[in-house]
């Protein structure tokens, strides 16, 4: 069978799995396709670029690095107890305003530029690349629209809340603003967040407050950015959806589930509890009933032809495509794992036996292990290759490309296609070092491992680059590579960088 699903995975990282350290790290030779690939004789050209450190005095924030999400930079907090309690933000070297409280880094969607929000004195202020835009007093860390023009933030008056928006604050207050319940619309015209006064909460849109409700879910734009969906509880404790400030009726029932916009906008998805069973309303129409749909809710392909849901049916976890059950029955299946392919004709998910979990491919299952990991599911570009991260019974883990195990270690970060699909790429963890990968061979420079929300991207069809950490320091670099063999030339540290590692 084949069709496509692509859920988007964004810059995904792996919790390590073992605990052991290697016997041998360097010297260490990597089994792949049953051939020996040694690490001594690197198949692919890199370098190391100084980015960041943590300055003399001055003591890193845990767990405060983050990459931009073209991993090109890194931000992270400092912090520092003598001579006064102080956090700034450090930026490609430099560090900004000094402040006792602090709220971030975020980076823009496009990478090039950085917000805080921050005390100074007893006023909050909102910083972007060190500009003030405004002065407020801020509970929660910026967000910026997806074009990168626009940010909110909630901030407080007393023990009231609001939101400022495009460094304008909203004149309505409210008792309650959850920071995670505000989303601009894709083309970053709208912006929608939910709020709670007294017992009573909303979906305010542009300003606007909707119709109050008991409860309200996360609103939900159209890719399209002309619809907007949200779940409601009525007084009478029944749930129905809000479309474009308008209760749908149709759609109503005991206990809500996610509400999903094809690619094209074309459908609404809803997932809803009725008379105890659990359907799936696609534009109004319900889909049979069953014990339980899997928390994902449905996943469209990218094309938006086809749409596929996992239910529980008769005790046994199966798939649903296209209004039609799947032949297999399993356990369980892993939440995060469906996907199609890119060209919208190929389907896999991650399903548990009495064996272990194995991947599902065209509906044909892959050797079985102790844990996969969703996270890592890849197809390659033109949808012929795929590959994902499994977990041995011994705690090890193992690179699975086109169903061969590729080499043994005690972790994996990100796992990537080169563009023309030929090449695999990840980051691959020995005790506790890593190294850069591309089909089995191993990379010569060491690290400690990715950044958070650093990925490996690549910049034409053979250059790649992400952002690495080495300590002690800890030191940030970003790490380039080309898949062709010629030594790529050294790039000094620009004068503000801390080099002296």
């Amino acid at each position: 069978m084949a069709i496509h699903t692509h859920t988007p995975h964004h810059l995904l990282r792996w919790l390590l799995i073992g605990a052991a350290f290697a016997a041998a790290f360097f010297g260490f030779q990597s089994r792949v396709g049953g051939q020996e690939v040694s690490e001594e004789q690197p198949t692919f050209a890199e370098r190391l670029i100084p980015l960041s450190t943590v300055p003399h005095d001055w003591s890193m924030v845990t767990d405060s690095a983050v990459a931009s999400p073209d991993s090109r930079r890194v931000a992270f907090r400092v912090g520092k107890t003598r001579g006064g309690q102080a956090q700034a933000v450090m930026l490609d070297g430099d560090m900004g305003r000094k402040s006792p409280t602090l709220y971030g880094p975020v980076f823009s969607p496009d990478s090039s530029t950085v917000g805080i929000v921050h005390t100074a004195g007893d006023q909050g202020v909102l910083e972007v690349d060190n500009r003030v835009l405004t002065v407020q007093e801020p509970v929660a860390p910026v967000i910026f629209s997806p074009d990168s023009k626009r940010t909110a933030f909630i901030a407080r008056e007393g023990t009231q809340r609001f939101v400022v928006v495009d460094a304008k604050r909203q004149l309505v207050v409210y008792d309650e603003v959850p920071p995670e319940m505000i989303t601009f619309s894709p083309d970053s015209k709208h912006i929608a967040f939910v709020a709670r006064r007294g017992r009573a909460w909303f979906v305010v849109v542009n300003g606007q407050e909707g119709e109050a409700y008991s409860i309200a879910s996360h609103p939900v734009f159209s890719p399209d950015s002309q619809r907007l969906a949200y779940w409601v509880q009525k007084s009478s404790g029944q749930w129905v959806v809000v479309v474009d400030g308008q209760e749908d009726l149709l759609a109503i029932g005991d206990a809500p589930g996610g509400l999903v916009f094809s690619p094209d906008s074309s459908m609404l998805t809803a997932v809803v509890k009725r008379n105890k069973r659990w359907h799936v309303v696609i534009n109004n129409r319900f889909e049979p009933g069953y014990e339980a749909i899997g928390p994902d809710g449905v996943v469209f392909s990218p094309d938006s032809s086809h749409l596929a849901y996992t239910v529980k049916h008769e005790g046994r976890w199966r798939v649903v495509l296209n209004g039609k059950l799947l032949a297999g029955q399993f356990d369980a299946i892993m939440p995060c794992s469906l996907m199609f392919s890119p060209d919208s004709g190929r389907l896999a998910y991650a399903a548990q036996g009495r064996g272990g979990w194995a991947m599902i491919v065209d509906e044909i299952p892959h050797q079985t292990y102790a844990w996969v990991y969703a996270e890592s599911m890849r197809f390659s570009p033109n949808s012929n290759r795929f590959a994902y991260v499994a977990g041995t019974s011994s705690g090890k883990a193992v690179v699975v490309v086109d169903g061969q195990r590729w080499g043994v270690c005690h972790g994996v970060e990100d796992l990537a296609f080169s563009p023309d699909s030929y090449s695999v790429l990840w980051v691959q963890r020995l005790g506790r070092r890593s190294r850069m990968v591309v089909d089995g061979g191993w990379g010569v420079e060491v690290f400690d491992g990715l950044v958070p929300g650093a990925s490996i991207v690549f910049d034409s069809p053979t250059r790649f680059h992400t952002v690495v950490s080495k300590r002690p320091g800890p030191v940030y670099f970003r790490l380039e590579g080309d898949l062709k063999t010629d030594p790529l030339p050294s790039v000094p540290a620009p004068p503000h960088s801390v080099t002296s590692y």
